[in-house]
């Protein structure tokens, strides 16, 4: 999911590469289909790379091996140049044949045309130059590779989510269950190690996640549950609450946004396939 500057959720989708437009000040409002991607049956991660000009990932899915199979890339869609049904602009800026499954996607602030997208087969996180389409590794890490998992979709994912913040690069790791975060310089390059700041027990096992101003850590947490990370006071360690605890109106948690002001998390669920299961929905918590 993005935002955004009108407040506006944007949501991508595994159906037919279509990206959907919500406005969640108004709960009568049905999502708004603004983007159909061409020549693709996925749009993945996205970030916001200049005002009103978002970065997405896109590809065909093998969806018996969770593989693109050479075909990823990145595309832009441009809200400030639309067509005459409202629809921004669709362009394609780099290709990401070696990324098998690029997952989330951070901008880098003070170069928010460089995009860094995580490929959760292969614990790769690429750096994506949007104005030129130049590719390369920025952090190749073992640790961001899938782990042992007895779900044979989770043994397949690694690193999942990505978001920047104050000199820091957040992520998680589905597979190994965790949140944990490098120091970053401007460009994306890692100037230390990982430092994993939680761990979350199975069967809970982080996806998506939105990082507050204040540093404050949400997550959307599978099977039912949304997590809050605080920053430690006086070095003390990072402290972990659910906010939403094993609640099965959630169904499968799968990312995470905050409003402008920050006083609402909006979730998105992937839903279930079986009987008494939903589809996809967006949820909202209050924090206020």
């Amino acid at each position: 999911m993005a935002l955004r500057p009108n407040g506006n959720i944007l949501l991508t989708t595994f159906d037919q590469a279509r990206i959907y437009e919500l406005d969640a000040s108004n709960n009568g409002n049905p999502p708004r289909l603004v983007a159909t991607l061409p020549d693709a049956d996925v749009a993945i991660g996205i970030a916001e790379t200049s005002p009103d000009v978002f970065a997405v990932e896109a590809g065909h899915l093998n969806r018996t091996s969770w593989h693109l199979d050479g075909c990823g890339r990145i595309d832009t869609l441009d809200f400030s140049r639309l067509d005459r049904h409202g629809r921004p602009k669709v362009q394609t800026v780099a290709a990401l044949p070696q990324a098998k499954l690029p997952n989330g996607m951070a901008a880098l602030p003070m170069h928010s045309h460089l995009v860094l997208s995580a490929d959760s087969i292969t614990g790769t996180i690429y750096r994506t130059d949007t104005n030129t389409g130049n590719v390369d590794v920025a952090i190749q890490d073992p640790k961001l590779a899938p782990h042992d998992d007895p779900d044979p979709f989770l043994n397949l994912i690694g690193v999942n989510g990505l978001q920047t913040h104050d000199g820091y690069l957040y992520v998680t790791s589905t597979s190994a269950q965790f949140l944990g975060r490098y120091k970053i310089d401007p460009h994306g390059n890692p100037l230390s190690e990982l430092e994993i700041l939680v761990t979350y027990d199975a069967p809970r096992s982080p996806d998506d996640f939105a990082v507050a101003r204040d540093g404050s850590v949400f997550g959307a947490v599978p099977l039912h549950s949304v997590s809050k990370v605080t920053i430690p006071q006086n070095g003390s360690n990072f402290d972990m609450a659910f906010l939403v605890d094993h609640d099965g109106e959630l169904q499968r948690p799968t990312a995470a946004i905050l409003s402008l002001d920050e006083t609402t998390l909006y979730i998105s669920t992937g839903g279930r396939n079986e009987e008494g299961g939903k589809g996809g929905q967006i949820s909202a918590v209050r924090l206020t």
